[in-house]
């Protein structure tokens, strides 16, 4: 009887195995809003390291128009228009290119009428440990169209201690003189105070510049960033000027390269036919928007978000704001688009250009812009009367809008997955199914049965979703499979998944569940797009939203009162929101997701990795779950509640928030990630929402953790609705995951009189700690010490040399140590009281040596092994450690700490000959201190 069960429990698994295929009744492509996109060069890819950022066309000695592609990680290609069938390599930068967060190699512009090309982006900066902005000119080789790298000439190089708000357009004017947009170098509400100044740096302006260098022009007024090789056209807005805004200033200061200033983050810009220069300036949290840009204008940043006056503790005062030049259009991000058309919504604003071609009568003397974010494509219509339409929907984020001059093809460059397409007419897709039913998925609508070839699944930790109570399902392609990786899995097009959403009529009561919608993912060749249906009265079938979504009331039973509450079914513009191409689109499949206990559609209780493997799902199956991570319910209290603040950071905020990701600030919500690396405890954020001294989260306070306030302070002073996170589709308090939140936070054990110092006599090590100079050099109390305060802590920062400050942006410069004849040791000292014992772990790395300014690989022993260090001496009360450094490039010191331990002290210790000539350095990776 044993053996007999077996055999029929294997008889209905193998009659299972590849029923997860089935064939889709959805459009190959995202649903059609007035024009689709296709492929614009078949066969041809600008996949990583060459993400699409900016394209330009240059017609060559032969007459053959070139279409240069540069992708951000510092790479330039370009194809034959001609002949459209491959792609040359035309210059590699990507050794120097420094590519973070808006970083990059970002735009480029080639000169109208010489063999040069100019590009500006962020280099590394090796003596500032973080990047520079730079204005490259470089040299084309006319016989093979290519770079020639060594005729790299720098303009501008400029210090940028943020790795956001690069700004990032060129372009020549008709007037022959090359235009620069600059972004305000980071940071939420201009903190970093670059706006509305014009005798600093150049930050958040447009510049105008000669590179011709004509000799009726200028010089340009000295500055530390100015390198030169142009000179300052004669008629520019700001040369002689002795006053700004109403305040004096010194003439010779000024930053006469400025056209026009008042600028956030202006992304894109081009020139009209007719000399009118558009521009799209990137956002803060509520506005984007579009300028005409005019000479000597100022658009307001950051007195003016949009058209609205600022209130935020950094503004200038709109009434200290001359020449303010309102946007031309403006519309709202997607946390304050409450009662706005979800098709006019976004977070990023991609300017593109006026259209003047015949390909596309109907887009005729409009300009074409995008947003990266929502990924709606706009056409504004200019006279004789203003309007905006959408005309497109990208499946992948928009980060260039450009014209084929060969065959008149709107092109839309995405940078991720590295894409370029065609804007084509709307009548080459299929419709899409307008209700459940007629998807042909099911055999009872009314009863959710799915046709064989639809697989149930569940997830470990689901997402909040104002209580709603979630199914869901999906279904492959035929012969297809998923390749699991350990964060995103890769799904092949055509891949469906399905989400069905229930609410409680009758709070807690599970008999009067109500279907409300039912959602669909759909995986395409180039992105995902998403499509909702609303459940009609009768429970019977489910009608498709429109394509601007809905906003419903729901009367709930709440212990006899009948609450109107908000329901809303998303735009399908509002689904690349969260699906987006971070994640790989699909959220809540994955590894940590899937690795949960199911009962399965035989009665067996199984791990739902192994079972799905079983079935054929992936290309490389699950046998065993050992090593695999788990998300945890936040409620499990079988798990540590810090596994469960992993799980729901990753569950709730990780599509957003991680390196690349759109959300804003630098912390990353991933479970892979440990939490001392996660920049999450005593993170930096974008916005302290007015709350002095607040962090992401501060160890044993949520008060000043803007993380608990953006989720538990619905309608509160603290949070404006457009300030609450999850940004969609939520408008209840999620209790569970506050408290969860709440209790994680009060149980970080507060660090107090944490000190890090230097000790020796030299003048020139860690010479600007916090930016300030040292005023006693050779005494360790007497350094611009980090000091961190009760509640806080140093946390790592991606490895990084800077990590090792609370201030993220600061250069490593000032971490590295030289060790130079006759100043040998290198001390760090600390002072810990603890509350209980803890551990020390100093990263190093003894081959980051630095040669006449210049950082050599991390990899790479200094010369002759003649200067490495040879031991570190560790000494703690009472008790005296050597320990033998090996010869490793990289290494980690952990050094026990005992309670009230006292003054502790590390030396690094090297031998060698004397040095002439040579500095060598060694590099600080990160200190990271926890408690055992």
């Amino acid at each position: 009887m044993k053996y007999t069960s077996i055999i029929i429990s294997l008889f209905f698994a193998l009659l299972q195995l590849n029923a997860q295929f089935f064939t889709s009744p959805f459009p190959d492509t995202a649903p059609v809003v007035g024009y689709s996109l296709e492929t614009a060069f078949p066969g041809l890819t600008f996949s990583y390291p060459n993400s699409v950022v900016t394209m330009r066309v240059r017609t060559n000695a032969f007459g053959d128009p070139l279409l240069y592609v540069q992708g951000r990680y510092g790479q330039l290609t370009f194809v034959n228009l001609n002949n459209p069938t491959n792609k040359v390599v035309a210059l590699d930068n990507v050794a120097n290119t420094f590519y973070v967060a808006d970083s990059g190699f970002l735009c480029m512009a080639f000169h109208p009428t010489k063999p040069y090309l100019f590009t500006f982006g962020t280099e590394t900066n090796k003596l500032a440990g973080n990047m520079s902005d730079k204005l490259i000119r470089w040299q084309i080789d006319t016989n093979t169209d290519k770079i020639i790298a060594s005729s790299k000439t720098v303009l501008i190089d400029q210090v940028d201690t943020s790795q956001e708000h690069t700004g990032g357009a060129l372009a020549f004017g008709p007037d022959g003189y090359l235009y620069v947009s600059l972004g305000d170098e980071g940071g939420q509400n201009g903190v970093l105070r670059n706006t509305q100044i014009i005798t600093n740096k150049f930050f958040s302006a447009v510049m105008r510049i000669d590179v011709d260098e004509l000799p009726t022009n200028l010089l340009p007024n000295p500055s530390s960033a100015t390198i030169a090789h142009y000179r300052i056209p004669n008629d520019n807005p700001y040369i002689g000027i002795t006053s700004f805004n109403g305040y004096p200033v010194d003439p010779f200061t000024v930053r006469t390269e400025f056209w026009a200033v008042g600028f956030r983050n202006p992304h894109r810009m081009s020139f009209d036919t007719n000399g009118d220069l558009w521009l799209g300036d990137v956002g803060n949290v509520r506005w984007e928007e579009v300028n005409k840009v005019i000479k000597g204008g100022n658009y307001g940043w950051n007195g003016y978000e949009g058209n609205e006056i600022t209130t935020f503790k950094e503004a200038i005062s709109n009434h200290n704001i001359l020449n303010y030049v309102g946007p031309v259009w403006t519309y709202p991000h997607s946390a304050i688009a409450i009662g706005y058309d979800p098709r006019f919504i976004g977070n990023c604003i991609i300017g593109g250009f006026v259209y003047h071609g015949n390909k596309y009568p109907y887009l005729k003397g409009k300009y074409l812009c995008a947003d990266y974010i929502s990924k709606n494509i706009w056409a504004i219509s200019l006279t004789p009367q203003f309007k905006v339409e959408r005309i497109a929907v990208s499946e992948a984020s928009p980060s260039e809008i450009y014209l084929n001059p060969v065959t008149g093809d709107i092109l839309i460059g995405c940078l991720s997955p590295g894409t370029i397409s065609k804007l084509v007419p709307a009548n080459v897709t299929i419709g899409v199914p307008n209700t459940l039913a007629d998807t042909g998925l099911f055999d009872n609508v009314s009863t959710l049965e799915f046709k064989s070839g639809i697989l149930p699944y569940d997830v470990a930790n689901t997402f909040w979703s104002d209580n709603a109570i979630k199914s869901r399902w999906f279904f492959l392609p035929a012969n297809t499979s998923i390749t699991r990786t350990s964060e995103n899995y890769i799904f092949p097009p055509g891949s469906v998944f399905i989400k069905n959403f229930k609410y409680n009529l009758i709070q807690n009561d599970p008999n009067s569940q109500f279907n409300l919608e039912t959602r669909f993912i759909v995986v395409t060749t180039n992105g995902a797009y998403g499509l909702t249906y609303r459940w009609d009265s009768d429970q019977l079938n489910a009608t498709l939203v429109p394509d601007q979504g809905l906003d419903i009331t729901i009367n709930v039973d709440r212990s006899g009162i009948i609450d109107p509450t908000p329901w809303h079914f998303p735009a399908r513009s509002e689904c690349s929101t969260c699906h987006n191409s971070t994640p790989n689109f699909v959220l809540g499949f994955s590894d940590r997701q899937l690795n949960t206990t199911i009962t399965n559609e035989l009665g067996q209780i199984v791990n739902q990795l192994i079972d799905l493997s079983a079935l054929g799902v992936f290309s490389n199956p699950v046998y065993s779950t050992n090593g695999i991570p788990s998300l945890s319910k936040a409620d499990d209290t079988s798990y540590s509640l810090e596994h469960r603040f992993k799980s729901y950071t990753d569950a709730n905020c990780a599509y957003c928030h991680q390196p690349n990701g759109p959300g804003r600030g630098d912390w990353d919500a991933r479970f892979s990630v440990p939490i001392n690396m996660s920049s999450i405890i005593n993170g930096s954020v974008i916005d302290d929402l007015g709350i002095t001294n607040a962090k992401v989260v501060v160890a044993g306070n949520t008060n000043l953790s803007i993380m608990f306030h953006r989720i538990a302070d619905f309608y509160s002073l603290h949070q404006p609705e457009e300030y609450h996170m999850p940004p969609l589709g939520t408008h209840e308090v999620n209790h569970s995951g506050v408290k969860l939140l709440h209790d994680y936070i009060i149980s970080i054990a507060p660090r107090t009189n944490w000190l890090i110092g230097i000790i020796n006599n030299s003048h020139d090590e860690f010479p600007q700690e916090n930016r300030i100079n040292d005023l006693s050099p050779g005494s360790w109390f007497g350094l611009d010490d980090d000091f961190y305060t009760s509640g806080t802590y140093p946390s790592g920062f991606n490895n990084l040399a800077s990590s090792i400050h609370i201030e993220q942006d600061e250069p490593s410069s000032n971490w590295e140590r030289a060790l130079t004849n006759g100043d040998r040791t290198n001390r760090l000292h600390f002072v810990v009281s603890e509350t209980k014992n803890a551990t020390l772990k100093i990263g190093f790395r003894k081959g980051g040596w630095m040669i006449n300014g210049v950082v050599q690989s991390s990899t790479m022993p200094p010369t002759g092994n003649l200067h490495d260090i040879v031991l570190i001496h560790k000494t703690l009360t009472n008790s005296t450690i050597i320990w033998q450094g090996g010869i490793n490039a990289n290494t980690t010191l952990t050094i026990p700490l005992i309670v009230d331990s006292g003054p502790n002290t590390i030396e690094f210790i090297r031998t060698g000959p004397i040095v002439t000539g040579n500095s060598y350095w060694v590099m600080f990776d990160y200190v990271s201190l926890n408690t055992n």
